[in-house]
């Protein structure tokens, strides 16, 4: 949407009736595209006016993205008329400059990496929009199709990615835990922050789009074109039509992002309570192992009492009657009595839980 904007300020002296570019910054899939990567490519099959720029049958590779080492550096273009018709082209660098200085009642849209699932939405909204909206200007038929879209593909985006999240969370709070489980939550808290992302963009840009009132007003191509001298004064008439119309769609695109946000919020408390429930195991892990210490440190000092009366040395008891079983239930009941009063003793300090 921001390049949009360069494009529609820039070409409005030279342009011969009314036209609007959308880059690949429109489309939430082209930012997954790696601002590093030297060139990307994307094979098409059949795909629909293909024949006509095309003399094989066999699936063509296009460059989306300028290589200046490569001999065919060019990008493929999908260009629609005033009447939706939507054509694929492939466009060197210096052909796409041409074509946007002599476009007329057309917008071309850069074809980014993966954009299979968009495009079929694009088509349609642009088909629905140049129909039902044949009195409007042709920008703003082809601004409300690419806003459209947007908004359709989020939230189409949204409702396939949420019933799953909603299903794992649910076995998660009342189902056991696994290291799988939690890897699984993790994975979905990383695609929600995402998804989110991907909308804060497009939200972002649109605000900014409201709050440049120039370039709110460079949107009206064809009254500019009708009367050229109101680029010398962009503030002699009113933007009102473009804000309404972006703020509907921004309306639809915030409404989005609030559900996500939310759900980005449930993923977190169930992580919350997952991180209660180990916390829980530990502790009850660390009392068991408490017991075991008591017991054993306990059981040590009747090994010593047993220790002392089995020495070497004469004390005169061995041969006496009834300090065997004397020693015996003296040391069992002492290991019994001390063994209780450290149990209580660590209840009550709330070491133990009851």
């Amino acid at each position: 949407m921001s390049r949009s904007k360069g494009d529609l300020s820039s070409r409005q002296e030279g342009l011969g009736g009314d036209a609007l570019a959308a880059s690949p910054a429109t489309s939430p899939v082209s930012r997954r595209l790696s601002p590093r990567a030297s060139q990307h490519y994307i094979e098409l099959d059949a795909m629909e006016n293909a024949s006509e720029h095309s003399t094989s049958d066999s699936p063509k590779r296009f460059a989306c993205h300028f290589d200046p080492v490569s001999k065919k550096g060019k990008v493929l273009v999908l260009l629609f008329d005033r009447n939706a018709k939507a054509t694929f082209k492939e466009m060197s660098r210096l052909d796409l400059l041409r074509m946007t200085q002599e476009a007329a009642n057309v917008c071309l849209v850069y074809v980014p990496d993966g954009a299979d699932s968009l495009l079929s939405i694009l088509k349609e909204k642009f088909s629905v929009t140049m129909r039902e909206d044949s009195e409007a200007p042709y920008e703003f038929r082809a601004l409300e199709a690419l806003l459209a879209t947007l908004s359709v593909y989020f939230q189409a985006d949204y409702e396939k990615l949420a019933p799953v999240v909603v299903t794992e969370l649910e076995r998660l709070v009342h189902g056991r835990m696994h290291s799988r489980e939690l890897e699984r939550l993790r994975e979905f808290k990383n695609a929600m922050n995402e998804f989110e992302a991907q909308v804060d963009g497009v939200r972002r840009i649109l605000m900014e789009l409201l709050d440049n009132e120039e370039d709110l007003r460079l949107l009206y191509l064809t009254k500019l074109h009708q009367d050229p001298s109101l680029l010398q004064d962009l503030w002699s008439f009113d933007s009102e039509e473009a804000e309404v119309l972006i703020e509907n769609y921004l309306q639809d695109i915030f409404s989005t992002r609030t559900r996500a946000e939310l759900m980005q919020h449930r993923i977190t408390n169930t992580e919350s309570l997952v991180t209660l429930k180990l916390d829980s195991k530990r502790n009850y892990l660390l009392g068991v192992q408490l017991i075991f210490s008591l017991v054993a440190i306990n059981i040590s000092v009747g090994t010593l009492i047993s220790g002392l009366f089995g020495t070497n040395l004469n004390s005169g008891l061995q041969s006496a009657a009834g300090w065997f079983w004397g020693v015996v239930i003296a040391t069992v009941v002492l290991f019994v009595v001390m063994t209780w009063s450290g149990v209580m003793f660590f209840k009550r300090k709330g070491v133990l839980l009851k």
